[in-house]
């Protein structure tokens, strides 16, 4: 949850200012079930097709922005590979009903 409370949300946060998101949320499963997570990173896109086609040297300058540079970065993903395990993605779309 550090990692959430620190680097997830001011990388979320660097992005809604650059427009590439709108906003994020994150949900906890009351006792998930066995290898269900536990743990939902929401992100809600205005365009998630021009979000997902940003510059690779736009990624790297906020990577290098928040993190100090992408060695740390991947370094820092390497640590908390060690005490989490990745369940997967999954892509929703809200329905609005009328």
């Amino acid at each position: 949850m550090r990692y959430v409370a620190t680097s997830w949300k001011a990388q979320q946060e660097d992005s809604k200012k650059r427009g590439w998101v709108l906003g994020y949320k994150v949900l906890t499963a009351v006792d998930a079930r066995d290898n269900e997570p536990d743990i939902y990173l929401m992100v809600e896109y205005k365009n998630m097709a021009a979000a997902m086609d940003v510059p690779l040297d736009e990624l790297d300058g906020q990577t290098k922005k928040l993190e100090g540079s992408v060695v740390a970065s991947n370094k820092a993903f390497g640590e908390r590979d060690k005490i989490r395990a990745l369940r997967g993605s999954i892509v929703t779309r809200e329905l609005i009903l009328k």
